[in-house]
């Protein structure tokens, strides 16, 4: 079908680009940091203070994050030297007495989400003071993190609703010189970049724990995690897109789609999904299903004048039920590609709740879908019901986004 070749093209370009990467990558991509302390082991006893602490974290990590207790007091550490296989050590200064210490790594993983370990061991006869364990997100303000989780939950609505615009790009291009999705598009775009440039201020913050007072960072810090490096690269994708939005070229038409699928990939790639290779593959061809899906709900709905050839309709209907299927039944993957590995925590409790409340959701948008077709069959009001379609899968992507800031 004409409609739909644009996106499939742009489906096959992301299995294409993401297949050699499965195949390539040495091992598994995590969005869960794992971290371990290698010697002294957790938990054990010394007879002398050791030179140096070697421990295995599976993201780079900088000095600055690794830090060791003593009194509840930080004690100055050397630089950490990697010693390959996902493995470095930091250098202990001389002359510390006796005593228990707390050894705290933080790092952020792929999907921004900042995790803190923590290790004890003691030094001669005196009591282990037990500091274990791994705490899953920010200390930063609940103020800061809430600017920064309707950001990013923003900047995705927006995408979805470019995506849609590409899709009715060549196929019905008449839909997108209407006033109202011409509208809604160029809005989508200012969206989209706003809310990505937010995420970019706020993440450094938010990942070291810190407050508003540095929410502008400096240049290396913008470039230090591989999750703000994506962002940046999705801010650009993004500026690029939003530059052509209402170009109808067909050299313009080929920004978009580049733009697209640079922006659907960093979106996969700095989430959940990430957890595993095949996650990834998923994440992103949900993502591409939903723009197809929502996106095209939306701006059909702000074209209240256009007139649909039954045809047309019909064609278009399709096509938006297949991308919902895609999208539920990628998104059922995705949770057991990401709840099942995961060990048992309160966190994993309120990820499936919110979970099973997005699905419900998106049961009813699918139930809302047929409805609209047969309302339209019925010569009712198809306005009223695009609205009513546009408005649930909206608050789905609410729910989307408190999932994607809720630690597995």
């Amino acid at each position: 079908m004409a409609l739909m070749r644009p996106f499939v093209r742009a489906l096959l370009l992301v299995l294409v680009v993401l297949g050699p990467l499965q195949l390539g990558l040495s091992g598994p991509a995590s969005a869960h940091v794992r971290v371990g302390l290698v010697a002294p082991l957790d938990g054990a006893r010394l007879t002398e203070m050791p030179t140096r602490l070697e421990f295995y974290v599976s993201e780079p990590v900088d000095a600055s994050k690794v830090r060791l207790l003593h009194d509840g007091e930080s004690v100055g550490l050397g630089s950490a030297v990697p010693d390959g296989a996902g493995r470095a050590s930091v250098a202990v200064p001389a002359g510390l007495p006796d005593a228990s210490y707390v050894v705290e790594i933080a790092v952020s993983g792929w999907d921004g989400h900042p995790t803190t370990a923590r290790f004890s061991f003691v030094v001669g006869d005196g009591p282990l003071v037990r500091a274990s364990g791994t705490v899953n997100g920010s200390a930063s303000p609940g103020s800061l993190v809430l600017v920064l989780r309707d950001a990013h939950t923003l900047g995705v609505l927006a995408v979805l609703v470019l995506l849609g615009g590409l899709t009715f790009r060549r196929a019905r291009p008449e839909l997108l010189a209407e006033p109202g999705p011409r509208r809604l598009l160029l809005a989508a775009a200012v969206v989209a970049v706003l809310a990505t440039a937010t995420v970019v201020l706020l993440h450094p913050a938010y990942e070291g724990g810190r407050g508003w007072s540095d929410a502008l960072p400096s240049r290396d810090v913008l470039t230090r995690t591989p999750f703000q490096r994506l962002t940046l690269v999705r801010l650009g994708a993004l500026v690029a897109w939003a530059a052509v939005i209402r170009r109808p070229s067909r050299a313009a038409t080929n920004v978009a789609i580049i733009a697209a699928l640079v922006v659907v990939l960093t979106l996969a790639g700095t989430s959940h999904p990430m957890a595993s290779r095949t996650g990834l593959v998923l994440g992103a061809i949900h993502l591409a299903a939903l723009g197809l899906w929502i996106g095209g709900v939306a701006l059909a709905a702000a074209a209240p004048r256009l007139t649909w050839p039954d045809e047309a309709f019909a064609r278009w209907q399709r096509m938006a039920l297949m991308a919902a299927g895609a999208a539920l039944a990628s998104g059922v993957a995705l949770a057991g590609v990401l709840v099942l590995p995961a060990p048992a925590s309160d966190g994993r409790t309120m990820w499936l709740a919110m979970l099973t409340a997005k699905l419900v959701l998106v049961a009813v948008l699918l139930t809302a879908g047929l409805r609209m077709r047969t309302a339209w069959l019925g010569g009712r009001s198809l306005t009223d019901a695009l609205r009513a379609e546009a408005a649930l899968a909206a608050v789905v992507v609410a729910v989307a986004g408190l999932l994607a800031w809720q630690p597995l």
